[in-house]
């Protein structure tokens, strides 16, 4: 929602232009002071961009304009590291990254939701409530900027707090589709967490809530993780992700999955305990090429899991981002509209984008538009429709992803009609992208 953010911006320093304008968040290369400069100068109703963790930044900001009044006033030796300004008359980046800001002891922080302060989002019934367990991810995949932000470092919220913010949205919470948001990166990954999904569930049987709940589990799953997800099976899925099955990629990424064997027996657990999976896959990440990709895609289907395929999205403050990462690994990149986050409210409109990479030291442009492709067929094949064409293959020992794979290497010989509606997706998918001008 970046460029909501800013047209809004926009739209209050037009009318108010005395009004200091603050974003934050970890999509924003904090060492490239080329891109930073070229961040700002895009936007120039931005005052003041903050990494790191929120409450202290926020509120240290807040101090330091109460006693200087402007953000250009604020002396440079009191600049946390983690506060970014822009000189417009000098037009370059301010930023004090000797004064480095130390991670939050998150007990400290008082709860939004037991103080009463979220009541009245609470009762709007099209927001559903999210929360925090624990703060931080350990690893270091190089497509992520999770880690990055936190200093590879988890810190935990206290427990009963936790626990006593699950009952307080069961209680409060109006969302109709009962709606509920776990914000840990990797949930699952501390023992106590099966507490505090069993007070999650508690509060599902005794007051309906939350009905759908929507969490990101531990990358590589455990016993331990599996036991949580079973006892959740009601509420929510569980990924099983690989995002590849190649091992060359895999060191290119700074990635490790678990054994292909250990990983087949976690799932059939999973099977028999009634949780739904699937294994997150990402297409033309550094090394992969069409055949590897499709192959890992055979295998996942081979076993019975769900694959759900995605683009690589290059994020701001990723290390794949950076510009050496690009280089080493030939990486090119195109631009295309998210669908549905297109949005206008009076004289402020706005879209957002995202940029994904269409090649790199392995994959073609050529290899992107047969994947997106294969993508489809894929998906297609998963709908109910096919369902039973499915099960049929499954009695033969066949799969569906060898039948996509062998769609595409025959498609000249396909009926037309066929072959047209294939035509029109790679059509539409080509066209969909756009050159960082546009």
């Amino acid at each position: 929602n970046i460029n909501l953010d800013v047209a809004i911006l926009k739209n209050l320093k037009k009318d108010h232009p005395e009004t200091i304008t603050v974003m934050g968040g970890p999509s924003f290369e904090p060492t490239n002071s080329e891109w930073q400069k070229e961040f700002f100068e895009k936007r120039p109703e931005l005052d003041v961009y903050i990494t790191g963790e929120g409450e202290w930044n926020f509120t240290r900001l807040i101090e330091l304009l109460i006693q200087y009044k402007t953000p250009d006033k604020i002396p440079f030796e009191k600049l946390p590291a983690s506060f970014y300004l822009f000189d417009k008359i000098e037009k370059k980046v301010v930023n004090n990254f000797t004064n480095f800001v130390e991670r939050m002891d998150l007990s400290t922080i008082p709860s939004p939701y037991l103080s009463g302060m979220m009541d009245k989002f609470l009762s709007d019934k099209r927001l559903a409530p999210i929360i925090e367990t624990n703060r931080g991810c350990p690893y270091a995949c190089t497509f992520c900027c999770w880690g990055q932000a936190t200093q590879a470092k988890v810190n935990q919220f206290p427990l009963e707090t936790v626990l006593d913010e699950i009952k307080y949205n069961a209680n409060h919470s109006t969302n109709p589709n009962g709606f509920f948001y776990i914000a840990d990166g990797n949930f699952g990954i501390f023992k106590r967490d099966l507490q505090i999904a069993e007070t999650m569930q508690k509060c599902t049987n005794e007051l309906d809530f939350p009905k759908q709940t929507f969490i990101y589990f531990a990358k590589n799953t455990t016993k331990e993780v599996i036991k949580i997800a079973s006892l959740l099976s009601g509420v929510t899925s569980m990924s099983m992700s690989k995002q590849t099955l190649n091992d060359d990629v895999l060191e290119n990424i700074k990635r490790k999955n678990i054994p292909t064997k250990q990983y087949d027996v976690l799932r059939k657990d999973c099977e028999k305990n009634g949780i739904d999976t699937f294994c997150e896959l990402i297409y033309a990440l550094p090394g992969e090429t069409f055949q590897s990709f499709v192959e890992g895609v055979k295998e996942t289907v081979k076993v019975r899991q769900v694959p759900v395929l995605y683009p690589y999205i290059m994020i701001a403050g990723a290390e794949s981002s950076e510009k050496e990462y690009r280089e080493k690994f030939k990486i090119k990149t195109r631009f295309r509209i998210i669908p549905r986050y297109v949005s206008s409210y009076d004289d402020i409109a706005s879209l957002e984008y995202e940029e994904i990479v269409v090649a790199s030291i392995n994959f073609t442009m050529e290899d992107f538009l047969k994947v997106r492709l294969f993508q489809f067929l894929i998906y297609i094949f998963k709908s109910e429709t096919f369902s039973e064409f499915v099960r049929g293959l499954w009695l033969y020992n066949k799969d569906y992803a060898t039948v996509a794979e062998l769609i595409l290497s025959d498609r000249k010989n396909l009926p037309l009609k066929f072959q047209k509606i294939l035509n029109e997706f790679s059509q539409s998918a080509n066209d969909e992208l756009l050159t960082k001008d546009q």
